[in-house]
């Protein structure tokens, strides 16, 4: 009786789990239009009722044919996609376990539970062991399956490499598993000597390790780099929205400038009129609105309103500092940038370029920023005077601050920017100066 109820409940789980493991590569991909509720009963509902009838022995190609049937009804209900899509999944997920992951893990089970002797090959007496074998193999198998496709496809949408040390990692703790596996089989099963096959696992277990390792450093430093980036966009976002409240300031005087012809009409009247006090008046409350604007009047016009607000900011911290500042730009056509984007390639140039001058000891520094348009594509240089020693980490220029953590990404973020654009970065520089050279493409 309770050996009964164990093979009903071994089999029924053996059976559901690969149910499983379909529903949450399928939610993981697709859209629902029901709720978790539903999902859950339909599909405990829909698998019991497939057991039920896979119960009788019917053949290979029948069972994935069924399986395939019903896992889709319960598709069709539950997710939102077109159904030749959905069932395109469901039909390749099927034939790809029923048809081939277990048909090679019983090939591989059966190698597993032999042994050959002077020719002679020697099957492993348990039948009820090499079974569970085959079935727990194929679990596993289809589930690092279903992983490593999970991972492609995430990388895919995130727009992200893919990785080989992470798909190597499973692929060797597969093998890891069947050595595993073997060794326990040839001991159970007495049927040779198991040495030779844990040596091998020990040696992919060491291989594995490595890659994990890999992988581990690479997530860390992917994991810096994306928290690098959030501080910098962070201070971006907070830089962009204080330009364009500088330069609201700014069309403000503008348009105090622009009313100023009104402003002499009127005081010209008050004179020919003989109300020469009333005109003075009228001259010193110009006067004092015009002090107010005094401190934010705006001494570039390029033609983009954030690298306005940028350039005198810089300008007035290049002022403070007594660094020669020279400005040759029109930026009219960099609207093709996202304002944000423009605002982290110009900033970090100018603050790198600021930092450099503050460790020239001499006075005579300087920053030269200019560009160019040349067949739909913008060439941006900016210069600066340096003394300090450019120190490299491979390809990256390392910071010399003593804070690294938020120092030192200013380049990389600039060159992330114009690759983003399908842009081209150069650096040049020698003992006494620093050059970046951004080409870009114009979006036509």
């Amino acid at each position: 009786m309770i050996e009964n109820i164990f093979w009903i409940v071994f089999n029924f789980a053996d059976f559901i789990v690969y149910y499983l493991i379909l529903k949450i590569t399928m939610d993981f991909c697709e859209s629902r239009n029901k709720s978790k509720v539903f999902s859950w009963v339909s599909f405990f509902a829909i698998t019991f009722i497939t057991y039920l009838i896979l119960h009788e022995e019917i053949t290979a190609d029948n069972r994935f044919l069924l399986k395939s049937i019903t896992y889709m009804i319960y598709a069709f209900l539950n997710y939102s996609s077109s159904k030749e899509k959905i069932a395109a999944k469901v039909i390749s997920y099927f034939m790809i376990v029923e048809l081939i992951i277990k048909n090679l893990i019983d090939f591989i089970v059966e190698d597993m539970n032999k042994l050959v002797h002077n020719g002679i090959v020697i099957i492993g007496n348990d039948a009820i062991y090499p079974y569970f074998e085959a079935r727990i193999l194929s679990v596993i198998i289809t589930i690092f399956f279903v992983v490593i496709y999970l991972y492609i496809l995430n990388s895919k949408k995130n727009k992200e490499k893919i990785r080989l040390s992470i798909i190597m990692m499973f692929v060797l703790n597969i093998l890891v598993i069947i050595g595993i596996f073997k060794m326990i089989s040839m001991i159970m099963l007495d049927i040779g000597n198991s040495v030779e096959y844990g040596i091998i696992t020990t040696f992919l277990v060491l291989l594995s390790n490595i890659c994990i390792i890999l992988t581990v450093n690479r997530i860390i430093k992917d994991y810096k780099i994306k928290n690098e980036n959030k501080i910098l966009r962070e201070s971006v976002d907070k830089e962009v929205k204080n330009y364009i409240a500088s330069s609201r300031e700014n069309q403000k005087v503008r348009e105090m400038y622009h009313d100023i012809k009104n402003h002499i009409i009127c005081i010209d009247e008050l004179y020919k009129s003989g109300n020469s006090e009333l005109a003075g008046e009228y001259i010193q409350k110009i006067e004092g609105s015009l002090k107010k604007y005094e401190s934010v009047r705006n001494e570039f016009n390029t033609g983009h309103i954030i690298s306005d607000s940028i350039l005198k900011n810089k300008k007035s911290m290049c002022d403070e500092y007594g660094i020669n500042f020279e400005c040759k730009v029109d930026f009219s056509r960099y609207d093709f940038l996202d304002m944000a984007d423009f605002c982290t390639i110009l900033s970090n140039l100018l603050d790198n370029a600021i930092e450099a001058c503050l460790h020239v000891e001499h006075s005579d520094t300087y920053i030269k920023i200019s560009n160019s348009i040349v067949n739909n594509f913008s060439l941006l240089i900016v210069e600066n005077s340096k003394e300090n020693e450019i120190k490299k980490d491979g390809s990256k220029i390392l910071t010399s601050k003593k804070d690294k953590s938020i120092h030192g990404i200013g380049i990389d973020n600039v060159r992330s920017c114009v690759e983003k654009y399908n842009g081209d970065m150069k650096i040049d520089y020698d003992e006494s100066s620093f050059k970046v050279r951004i080409m870009i493409p114009i979006a036509v």
